[in-house]
């Protein structure tokens, strides 16, 4: 237990603190939190790093001025991928063209204007064709710069397969693939299963559920049809729409645990219903992780973001699919996913062999002090309402998928009243993300739909999706409850 991440952290600070390879930084107030959205000058300069998809690293930026230079390139703005196919494929699914040049195995992407920069790079994150931190600061030695390599434990020998070996454990698995992201992992499994059904009578996506902002974009900017079920608590509605349209599915897309308003669908009855009208189950268990529930029975493919809980450190990117062996998925889908996946950078791959070797043990803690807190934040007078997989609506469904050792270890909830006073007084990490070993308090709708929150309109879609402006995520970490609990609602 670092006492350091139950004290006041300052704006800007990485969590976890003094580590440059952080996904998330501290929001330790309401107005930094509008700040940041609004983009203030002050927030700017005091938030350097954050989760990669918001905000682009500097080791990475200081890679582009780098090649920029060296290419002897001005007056533009460049992006850094992976390599020339995964440029090339955003170009084709963006509508933007930029001038290509290689380096090495990687595509430096070079635009004229930043409208294009902005479009291209919303592409390129959801496909998650992205380099990371570790990558970028072996790029600048290589590239000539004086840059300290940041000193961490990791495995020496980190392999694959002894993070296959962790998730296999928990997953009733035929074939495991790894990538660089969890993102990159729905994309590539979402795109493969479109790729093999492009000529047959079937194109219709579901989404089942009010899926992650990022993953909701895939489907928004990639797919030609879907539709959005956002309530996961009955299945009249998937029922009606199948009996319609059943023999137009390709598949269904579900989180076995939604985000942020903590829903459990019927997964098995949704794979009994994928059963008659024959579409693939596709399930992101990244909330509730292998060891809260059992679902490998009830699905064709599982995603996982092993950024999050596997992880426990929030400080490294990877992801994975996991083909059931009961899977109804293609040998052809499951190799094109295996080929077009974009694999772990080696000291992504040696950190994260070290880190899931606690995975297990680190989330029966969780789950050990999820309850604990669920159960003090339900009897506090201070909160108006709790979202967790205990919940009344929740609670058959999640019986019908739980191991029976705990819930989740991620709990929404909202105060009573004083929100803002409520959330700048706890002295817990604040900000994106969640998984890590330590607590994190996000001010969800505020981060994830600021611009909804600026009008009435707005404020208005949200509520019809339960989503109040006040609501806040809670990733309960393994140290001792009481200390979350202290500083959440104010105990001592």
């Amino acid at each position: 237990m670092n006492k350091s991440y139950y004290t006041h952290i300052p704006l800007g600070d990485s969590i976890p603190l003094n580590n440059p390879h952080a996904f998330s930084v501290s929001m330790p107030t309401i107005q930094d939190v509008i700040d940041y959205e609004e983009g203030t000058q002050v927030s700017k300069e005091k938030i350097k790093t954050a989760y990669p998809r918001i905000l682009i690293h500097p080791y990475i930026k200081k890679v582009c001025s780098l090649l920029e230079d060296k290419l002897s390139l001005c007056n533009g703005f460049s992006l850094l991928l992976p390599s020339k196919e995964a440029a090339i494929e955003v170009s084709e699914i963006s509508g933007v063209v930029p001038s290509y040049y290689n380096y090495k195995k990687y595509t430096l992407c070079f635009f004229n204007n930043s409208l294009d920069v902005e479009r291209y790079f919303s592409f390129m994150k959801h496909c998650g064709y992205m380099i990371y931190s570790r990558e970028a600061e072996d790029l600048l030695i290589d590239l000539g710069e004086d840059c300290t390599l940041f000193f961490e434990q990791s495995s020496k020998n980190g392999s694959e397969s002894t993070i296959k070996e962790v998730l296999k454990e928990g997953y009733d698995s035929r074939e495991i693939v790894l990538s660089s992201s969890g993102m990159n992992s729905i994309y590539t499994g979402f795109k493969q299963v479109k790729e093999f059904f492009k000529e047959s009578s079937r194109g219709l996506f579901i989404v089942y559920g009010w899926a992650y902002a990022d993953t909701l974009a895939i489907f928004k900017k990639c797919c030609d049809e879907y539709v959005i079920i956002p309530d996961v608590t009955n299945t009249e509605e998937l029922e009606f729409l199948l009996e319609k349209r059943g023999d137009e599915v390709v598949g269904l897309y579900l989180e076995s645990v939604s985000n942020p308003l903590i829903s459990v669908p019927d997964i098995p009855k949704v794979y009994e219903l994928s059963e008659k009208y024959n579409f693939l189950v596709m399930v992101d268990n990244t909330f509730a992780t292998p060891w809260s529930v059992d679902i490998s029975s009830y699905c064709d493919i599982i995603f996982e973001s092993l950024t999050k809980f596997a992880s426990g450190y929030g400080d490294v990117m990877a992801g994975a699919t996991i083909i059931p062996k009961k899977s109804r998925v293609s040998p052809k889908v499951i190799r094109d996913i295996k080929n077009k996946s974009i694999p772990l950078y080696l000291r992504d791959l040696n950190r994260l062999s070290l880190n899931i070797k606690g995975y297990k043990k680190r989330v029966l803690k969780v789950l050990h002090n999820s309850k604990i807190v669920e159960d003090k934040l339900l009897n506090s007078p201070k909160i108006k309402s709790v979202y967790s997989v205990n919940s009344e609506k929740n609670k058959t469904n999640w019986d019908k998928i739980s191991r029976g050792i705990g819930g989740c270890g991620v709990i929404s909830f909202i105060y009573n009243k004083d929100f803002e006073n409520q959330y700048n007084m706890a002295n817990i990490p604040k900000g994106p993300s969640l998984g890590c070993e330590f607590p994190i308090l996000m001010p969800y709708t505020l981060l994830a739909h600021y611009t909804e929150c600026q009008s009435s309109s707005g404020l208005k879609y949200l509520s019809s999706l339960g989503l109040d402006r006040t609501l806040l995520r809670l990733s309960v970490g393994t140290d001792s409850p009481s200390l979350t609990l202290n500083q959440i609602l104010k105990l001592k």
